[in-house]
């Protein structure tokens, strides 16, 4: 398992993601600006409030896409892949899981990973733990066969 290379995807898919809020959030924009008053007006207050509401949501789904490839570049280079510390990458029974950057589920070309947040139940278990041994959460065993 290439650990830069495994990064590299990631930092792609989430650059990739935000791209799209980013376009997105110009075309809300823009069409906002070209919003016309018609003769309903609670109509087009209502609009425009809405489109306003879409806006703030894309535009903190855009800091936090920006907060997570602050994060990958910053764990990318991580030298100490001895121990389980926030950056690293668990090769478990269940997948691979890269510890402390929250992404969910993601289909790379070789692999699924799996982003886990510093805080999540279960990345708290593994940053205790060391490679070769056992985490258990909800009914399930983790075995963590490899650290990088």
């Amino acid at each position: 398992m290439n650990r830069t290379a495994i990064f590299s995807e990631i930092i792609e898919h989430i650059q990739a993601l935000k791209s799209g809020v980013s376009s997105e959030i110009e075309a809300l924009r823009a069409s906002f600006e070209n919003d016309t008053k018609s003769s309903a007006g609670d109509k087009y207050e209502t609009s425009r409030e809405m489109t306003q509401q879409e806006i703030a949501k894309l535009e903190l789904s855009l800091r936090q896409k920006q907060e997570q490839l602050t994060l990958l570049e910053h764990h990318k280079n991580l030298t100490d892949t001895n121990r389980i510390q926030s950056g690293s990458i668990l090769s478990t029974n269940a997948g691979i899981f890269v510890l402390g950057i929250s992404f969910g589920r993601l289909e790379l070309k070789n692999y699924t990973v799996f982003g886990l947040g510093k805080e999540a139940p279960l990345s708290l278990l593994f940053l205790r733990s060391t490679a070769g041994s056992e985490v258990f959460l909800n009914g399930r065993t983790y075995l963590i066969s490899e650290v990088h």
